[in-house]
C-alpha cells in the first residue's frame, strides 16, 4: 500500500478485524436497552423472520370425567410471528485526498479506525432518532420496527392488531387525559410533584408495572423515561443526591438508570424524539424478555466492494445490517402518553 491502495486488502482488513468490533462495541455507551438486547441477539437464515409465540394457549385444559372430552383445535391459531427484515445501510468513502495524505500502512490503518468510530456512531445516531419516531413520520417505509409500532393498534408480525386476535397481541396504549376518575393533570408539572394525586410521577410508574403485569402476568423489566422525566423522578426519590437509588452497574457502564422495586429505570436521551409538543411525553414500560434483535449472519455489518463514484475522486463501500427488532408479546409493553416533558429541556434554543 505504499503507492496505491488494494482495495480488496482494505475490505478485508475492515471486516475481519474492525466491523466485528464496532457490532461488539455498538451501543454499549449510549443506548442501555439496545446494548443488552445486542448481546442476546438471534440469527435467522430464511427470507422471513419467524418467531414463536410462547405465550399463545396452544393446549386445551380442563378436569375430564371419565368420558369427558377435551377440545383439539387450540384455543389460539396464532403461535407465531411472522417479520420481513429490513437493510440498514451505511457507507465508508475514501477520497483521493485521503489517500495522498495516508500512504504508509500504519496511517492507513490509523484513518480505517477513524472512519469506523465515526461509522459507529453514525449507526448510534441514526437508530436512536428512528427508533421513537412516529410510524406516520418515517424516513424510509420498508426499515426495522420502531417502538411506535409495538405499541400501536396496527398490524404487526403478520397478526392483526384487534378484533379476533389473542388479548397479548393487542397493544396497550394509555392517554393518561383519557382515564376516568383520574385524579391530577400529568400535563402539568405541578400535578407530576403532587404525592396526593394519581399524577404523582411514582405512581405513574407504578401504575404502568401494574397494568402490564395484569395484561401480561409478567413484570415489566426495564421503564424507559425522557431525560426531564427521568431527574424529576431523582429529585423526587432522592432530594438529596445521595445516589443510593442508583444502579450502579449501570451508573459504572455510564448510564443513568434508577433502580426500584426490582426495577430498572432508565433515562433515554433520545426519547424525546416521539413528543409533538411539551405535553406528549412518554413513559415505557418493556418486558426485554419479548423483545429481540434478529440478523442475518452473512450480513451482520459487513462491508461490500469499493467502487469508484463517477465524476468523483472518491471510492465508496456500503456497510451493510439485514434483520429487524421484533416483539413476541404486544401487551409486555406498555406505554403512558400525554405527559409533561418540555422540549426545550433538550434543545434550550
Amino acid at each position: 500500500m505504499a503507492t496505491e491502495y488494494n482495495y480488496d486488502e482494505i475490505r478485508s482488513i475492515i471486516n475481519k478485524e474492525y466491523l466485528p468490533e464496532v457490532f461488539d462495541l455498538i451501543f454499549t455507551e449510549s443506548h442501555f436497552l439496545f446494548s443488552r438486547l445486542k448481546a442476546k441477539a438471534k440469527r435467522y437464515k430464511t427470507d422471513k423472520i419467524v418467531v414463536p409465540l410462547k405465550v399463545a394457549k396452544m393446549t386445551n385444559m380442563k378436569f375430564m370425567s371419565k368420558y369427558g372430552r377435551i377440545p383439539v383445535v387450540p384455543e389460539e391459531i396464532y403461535n407465531a410471528a411472522e417479520y420481513s427484515p429490513a437493510m440498514l445501510t451505511g457507507n465508508i468513502n475514501f477520497p483521493l485526498q485521503d489517500e495522498l495524505d495516508a500512504m504508509s500502512p500504519e496511517a492507513v490503518l490509523d484513518m480505517i479506525e477513524d472512519k469506523m468510530d465515526t461509522l459507529r456512531e453514525s449507526i448510534e445516531d441514526y437508530w436512536a432518532e428512528y427508533i421513537w419516531t412516529p410510524g406516520t413520520s418515517l424516513p424510509e417505509t420498508d426499515g426495522w420496527n420502531t417502538f411506535d409500532m409495538l405499541v400501536n393498534e396496527t398490524a404487526i408480525g403478520g397478526i392483526p392488531a384487534s378484533g379476533s386476535v389473542p388479548d397479548w397481541w393487542k397493544s396497550k396504549r394509555v392517554t393518561l387525559g383519557d382515564l376516568t376518575n383520574f385524579r391530577g393533570d400529568p400535563t402539568k408539572e405541578s400535578d407530576l410533584l403532587n404525592p396526593n394525586l394519581d399524577s404523582f410521577l411514582p405512581k405513574l410508574i407504578r401504575r404502568i408495572v401494574t397494568i402490564t403485569r395484569m395484561n401480561s402476568k409478567k413484570k415489566p423489566t426495564l421503564i424507559l423515561l425522557t431525560r426531564y422525566l427521568w431527574d424529576l423522578l431523582e429529585s423526587i426519590l432522592d432530594p438529596q443526591k445521595t445516589g443510593g437509588i442508583l444502579n450502579q452497574k449501570a451508573i459504572d457502564m455510564g448510564f443513568d438508570v434508577i433502580r426500584k422495586d426490582g426495577l430498572n429505570i432508565l433515562a433515554d436521551d433520545d426519547m424525546y424524539r416521539a413528543q409533538a409538543s411539551d405535553t406528549d411525553g412518554k413513559i415505557l414500560a418493556v418486558n426485554e424478555k419479548f423483545l429481540w434483535f434478529y440478523f442475518h449472519p452473512s450480513a451482520v455489518m459487513r462491508a461490500t466492494d469499493f467502487v469508484r463514484i463517477p465524476d468523483m475522486n472518491v471510492k465508496t463501500a456500503n456497510i451493510n445490517t439485514y434483520g429487524n427488532f421484533v416483539t413476541t408479546n404486544r401487551q409486555a409493553h406498555t406505554v403512558f402518553e400525554g405527559v409533561y416533558s418540555p422540549e426545550n429541556y433538550y434543545n434550550p434554543s
